[in-house]
């Protein structure tokens, strides 16, 4: 496991598993929301897209050797299809 991929890598259980993936020396992507600063700094590649883009994550997964997938829409606000898109087709997508 030399160059692993994070889906949610910002969010908190994400961000933990990266400061522990980058400590065993991986190379390490995140795919989430936003850019984080703070993991850039660590030399995490952050890539901001939506994980119900399958084009996105197919992407995002090139060259990767490990996916830990932790991303999701979590909360009570926001419509069905955002927790659809992001919980369900999102978690499709990366599976595929």
């Amino acid at each position: 496991m030399n160059s692993v991929l994070v889906t949610g890598g910002g969010g908190f259980l994400g961000s933990t598993l990266v400061r522990q993936l980058i400590n065993i020396g991986c190379q390490v992507k995140v795919v989430g929301r936003n850019r984080y600063v703070k993991l850039e700094s660590m030399g995490v590649t952050c890539l901001v897209g939506d994980i119900g883009d399958k084009t996105f994550i197919e992407q995002a997964m090139r060259g990767v050797d490990t996916v830990f997938h932790v991303a999701a829409k979590a909360g009570i606000w926001g419509s069905k299809s955002e927790y659809t898109r992001t919980n369900l087709e999102g978690t499709i997508n990366v599976i595929k």
